[in-house]
This record gives C-alpha cells, structure tokens and sequence, in this order.
C-alpha cells in the first residue's frame, strides 16, 4: 500500500488521505445510528415544535435576529411554547450561512429533540407545532447519505475509510496483515517454485483473512449499508471469499486497470470487476490522462484484458 501509517487493526485514529466512497442503499427507513433520534421526534404525543430553514442565503446581524424573531412569532401563531419557539431561534441565530437546510425539533420545554444541518438539500422553509412533526425530508436526505465502508486493499492489507452516514465525518486508517512479503531463496537449499508460490499464496490468505475481521468490525461498529471493495484484483478475491456472509450488507467490487498507448503505462481507470471488455475500452479512451496520448492520432486497435489491461495501438 501507498503511504501506509503505523496504524494497526482495531485502532479507531483516523489518517490523512480520505477517499471517495460509492453509495447504494439497504432498504431501511433511516440510516445510521441516529435512527433511534428521529424515531423519539414522530414517537412524542405531545406537539413538536419544529422548522426547516435555508442557511444559504449571506445576512448581517441585524438582518438575523430579524429572521429569528419571525420564527419565533411564526411558531407562536401555530401553538408552540415560548421556550420551544426561543430554542428554535437561537439555533437559527447560530447557524452559519451554507448551502443547506437547518432541521431542529424542541419539546414544549425547550430541549432540543433533534438538530442536523441537511447539507445541499433541497427542502422549501417550514416551521410549526405538531404530532408527529413532519420527517419525511430529513429521512430522505439521511437515506442518500447511508453509512459506508471503502476498502482499498492489496496482498499485505488495507486502506479503510469508514462513515456512519448522514453527513457525519470519515475515518481513515490502515490495516497490515500479519505476514510480511515474502521473498524467494536462492542457491542451495533455496525453494523450488511450487514451494515459493505455496507460501507466497498463504500468507496473500492469511493477510486477506486479517483484512476480512477488521473490515467485519468496522461494518458492525458504523452500521455500514454498503461495503466498496477496490484495489489489487487476487487481493479483492481473496478479501470477498473471507468477508462474512451478511445479507444486509451491499457488496461492491472495483479493481485497477492499467492503460498503455503503445505499451506504455498513460493511466488507471477503477472500473466495477468483471466490466465489459467494450465498456472498458471505451473508459479508458475516454480517460482525462489518456486523451493527450490519443489527440492527433489514430486509434488502430484496443487491446483489453478484463479486470487487468488496456493497449491502445495508435500512429
């Protein structure tokens, strides 16, 4: 692995170098572990003063107490209390202007039941006092964020980046198997091929089976929807095969596919395993690091290996 930090399996520190996660969906009502939060909103059966206002728009201050004054007579009119309207408008007072939508829900003494700043939603502003309070908006902007893991591995560990979802930060760290590349002996005594090969595969399974447990702890610990397997191709393989066998859990495999013009190496494309030698053509023509190679030219052959390689013959 690249940059591999000292981290070892089963710490919680998280390490520079966040990727970029996939998404799919486990059909749940909400994700994450905030559930238990939006289940206690619709479950009260007294009034739940609530609102969803827009933080994009850039205000001073005056023109902020302003608006906090407007929701607190708004949620007045519709039957809050006044402690449950004050706490709602201090939070819009607080809030800082982003391109997303403060949700806050108080009981009629003021406590705070529930507050998520929605980053990008797009929920038009509302404010009242209800049973139940409508969730409908939180819970679909939740369900587009689920709690994930990526796992980018190759024959001695892992890179896992890991999110309990709904906007919530990323951890990052690395996991090393417990077994050191091994190298072939030579000369006297030294190993024979079949042996080598033998002992490089065990300790590929045995890094893969280390990989396999942390990543099984990780999924529990985030209530991970969606489980995004990148990296080498015979790692992935080896890391699916041990994975446990849980059918709330989303699978989704990428490997690294090297691109050559001519032979040689001009990028590397992440493509779902098992793509289509057609689809994988065209992706890698397409590459922003392969065009330059390409402009002027002509293609007079792609030559693919699916799951490994693409060679643009070009003259």
């Amino acid at each position: 692995m690249t940059q591999r930090s000292e981290a070892q399996a089963g710490s919680d520190k998280p390490v520079n170098g966040h990727r970029t996660g996939a998404t799919a969906i486990r059909p749940t009502l909400a994700t994450g572990p905030d559930q238990s939060a939006a289940r206690s909103i619709v479950a009260s059966f007294d009034p739940v003063t609530y609102v969803y206002v827009g933080l994009g728009i850039r205000v001073d201050e005056d023109e902020r107490d302003l608006r906090s004054r407007r929701a607190v007579e708004t949620l007045l009119r519709q039957g809050a209390s006044e402690p449950a309207a004050a706490a709602i408008a201090a939070r819009i007072a607080d809030a800082p202007p982003t391109p997303a939508v403060l949700a806050a829900f108080a009981a009629a003494d003021g406590t705070m039941m529930y507050e998520q700043v929605l980053a990008n939603a797009d929920l038009p502003d509302e404010a009242g006092c209800q049973s139940p309070p409508p969730v409908a908006g939180l819970l679909a902007w939740e369900q587009d964020r689920p709690p994930y893991l990526l796992v980018v591995t190759d024959r001695t560990g892992a890179d896992i980046t890991a999110t309990a979802g709904a906007g919530r930060p990323e951890q990052a760290w690395t996991v090393a198997g417990p077994d050191d590349e091994i190298e072939r002996k030579h000369g006297p005594g030294g190993w024979s091929q079949p042996s080598y090969q033998r002992r490089v595969e065990d300790s590929w399974r045995h890094n893969a089976a280390h990989v396999a447990e942390e990543v099984a702890r990780c999924a529990d610990s985030v209530g991970a929807q969606v489980l995004v397997l990148s990296g080498d191709v015979r790692a992935v393989q080896l890391l699916s095969e041990r994975l446990p066998n849980d059918p709330a859990l989303l699978v989704r495999e990428e490997v690294e596919v090297v691109v050559q013009v001519n032979g040689k190496v001009r990028g590397r494309i992440l493509v779902a395993f098992g793509t289509a030698k057609e689809t994988l053509e065209a992706k890698a023509l397409a590459d922003e690091k392969v065009r330059p190679h390409l402009d002027g030219k002509n293609v007079v052959k792609v030559i693919s290996v699916p799951d490994k390689l693409v060679n643009i013959v070009v003259k």
